[in-house]
């Protein structure tokens, strides 16, 4: 065997020497040049991948991580060729592609990195989105990585030849110290991570621990960092209880008044705060939910509390007044009684608690999370026996499902619905509506959030003003759930998106419709989707006792501040910054 490695590396050895330059080269790096050039080309990868999702950006940690992803590279890649093994090294590889594939196609749909945790657990969905219309940004992610596969070619293609060189020149004194000095690089740049991971104890600094961790560590580094966090239930719990504990005011009501109202909450999928009055060609894009505005009680500007729950972040904020988890989707986590929940308090008080959404009860954990929050029944698509069209039931026959279902029941009703079909990639109401009013807007995707928000319009104005009739005494709240953030930067939009200490603030236009028609519009401080919980108790007639994060909206909001992330925000100061993102190029014709 000594003498077949022996004439190998003396054939290599010719080789190298026939080369000239290449010879010189080779002997430095103590690697076959195959091998060095792919691991070179993969460093490069995974530093502008990082480039992509760093949010500080790389400045002078440039030197740190280049010597990280490279002595990672080497480890990954060097292992499987000293153990001979050229299905190892493939394996290597192909999972190294796959969690870039991932990470990159969410961060080019969705604005945002992925988490581990969230994968697992709503793959799924995932997979939906993806199949159904991402695959630009999806072709983009694969581009990327497989960025180095010509060069993994030429070292697969060579494997054989490689594997001998290197174990005769693994044993070169050298060359085991640069593999060990690197190896000990990686330990170190784990530990140090891991030790500055322990040390944020508080939730609230949550997302500077992951921004500062990205930024000093890296890629994987930050994805130990989501696991670490997501290491067990009491942890979560903690922090939504931590959230809660310096914040809180304590409001009652013991009596209970005859005339109680119903309660009747609408979740609009992606609608934007700034969609609210926007023309396009002279005519309003949503004309029932801006009439709504101009003559009922408007906050322009709400602040969504969207993280790692996706749509169910909003459910959680709205319906238990408490901030959501940014490393994981709340409403996912097991053994957690949501003893904050809003339902909980409206059963007590002999309402007919219901919740429905055109989706797979399944996302988001909502089946088993809306039986804890205290919700009567939980209507998902099959429950109420509505066929798919295209992704989920469309808004129209869920509307019409809840409006016979509500005219058999007693009142009064607490009522929560989601809507579905302004969903993004926002093409899913080509499945069963058509129009020809935004045929020239561009860029593509823009005119498909325009037509989806166009026909959610229609068919929220049919359902409301069916409920209305029959039901006059119903307080309706008519929001959005988080800004349609997939268009950001990315047409002449202006999204109701702006930036604070590396949060994304998104803002959502926030309607109230009161039984005594009360009319207001705000034009000065922000709302958060925290001060639902408060507004919607303090104003049913119902017996309650509660701990309360936010303000009653049907009172004068003050100027004051909103907690958010650990971050104290000014009402104002958020309603100038988030004005400020409106475009008006819609009123002008093209």
């Amino acid at each position: 065997m000594s003498e077949v490695l022996l004439k190998v590396s003396e054939r290599r050895g010719g080789e190298r020497r026939a080369k000239g330059p290449n010879a010189r080269i080779q002997r430095f790096i103590f690697l076959p040049k195959e091998l060095f050039v792919f691991i070179l080309a993969n460093t490069v990868k995974l530093l502008f991948v990082h480039a992509l999702l760093d949010s500080y950006k790389i400045d002078l940690f440039f030197s740190v991580l280049l010597l990280e992803y490279f002595s990672m590279a080497m480890v990954y890649f060097m292992i499987p060729v000293i153990c001979r093994s050229r299905l190892i090294f493939l394996f290597f590889y192909a999972i190294q592609v796959i969690y870039t594939l991932i990470t990159l196609s969410y961060y080019f749909v969705f604005v945002s990195n992925i988490h581990i945790n969230i994968i697992s657990k709503l793959f799924w969905e995932f997979s939906a989105v993806f199949d159904e219309s991402l695959s630009r940004e999806t072709l983009w992610a694969f581009a990327i990585s497989l960025i180095d596969i010509f060069f993994f070619y030429l070292v697969w293609k060579n494997f054989t030849a490689i594997k001998d060189t290197l174990s005769v020149s693994f044993k070169n004194t050298l060359l085991q110290i640069i593999s060990g000095f690197l190896l000990f690089l990686l330990i170190i740049t784990s530990v140090n991570a891991y030790e500055f991971i322990e040390t944020g104890s508080n939730p609230d600094r949550l997302k500077e621990i992951e921004d500062y961790s990205m930024h000093h560590y890296g890629l994987f580094a930050s994805t130990y960092m989501e696991i670490y966090n997501y290491r067990n239930v009491k942890e979560s719990i903690h922090k939504l209880n931590y959230s809660r504990k310096d914040n809180t005011r304590y409001i009652s009501n013991n009596k209970r008044s005859v005339n109680t109202s119903s309660v009747l909450l609408i979740q609009v999928e992606s609608l934007d705060a700034n969609i609210i009055g926007q023309k396009w060609r002279g005519r309003y894009i949503a004309p029932f939910l801006t009439r709504m505005a101009k003559n009922n009680v408007y906050y322009p500007y709400t602040l969504s509390y969207r993280s790692a729950g996706g749509t169910s972040d909003t459910e959680i904020a709205v319906l238990n007044n408490v901030q959501p988890l940014s490393d994981t989707p709340t409403s996912s986590i097991s053994q957690y009684d949501f003893p904050n929940s809003i339902a909980k308090i409206f059963r007590n008080n002999s309402y007919n608690v219901l919740a429905f959404h055109g989706n797979d009860g399944e996302y988001y954990n909502r089946n088993a999370a809306y039986a804890q929050m205290g919700f009567y029944r939980f209507f998902d698509k099959s429950r109420m026996r509505l066929e798919s069209q295209g992704w989920g039931a469309s808004d129209d026959n869920v509307f019409d499902f809840v409006s016979s279902y509500l005219k058999i029941r007693k009142v009064p009703f607490f009522t929560y619905i989601i809507t579905m079909s302004s969903h993004e990639p926002f093409r899913n109401v080509y499945n069963y509506y058509t129009t020809d009013k935004f045929n020239d807007v561009t860029p593509e995707k823009l005119k498909d959030y325009f037509t989806s928000i166009s026909y959610a319009d229609k068919a929220i104005n049919r359902f409301v003003d069916n409920i209305l009739e029959k039901h006059p005494n119903t307080y309706v709240y008519l929001f959005g759930d988080h800004a349609p953030y997939v268009l950001n930067g990315k047409s002449s939009y202006g999204v109701a998106m702006t930036e604070k200490d590396h949060h994304s603030l998104q803002f959502v236009p926030l309607i109230i419709i009161t039984p005594d028609k009360r009319n207001f519009r705000e034009s000065y401080s922000a709302a958060t989707l925290l001060d639902l919980a408060p507004t919607i108790i303090q104003n049913s007639k119902i017996s309650y006792s509660y701990e309360i994060l936010g303000d009653n909206l049907l009172e004068p909001l003050h100027d004051g501040i909103i907690e958010y992330k650990g971050k104290t925000l000014g009402r104002r100061e958020l309603y100038q910054n988030a004005s400020k993102t409106r475009s008006e190029f819609l009123d002008l014709v093209k």
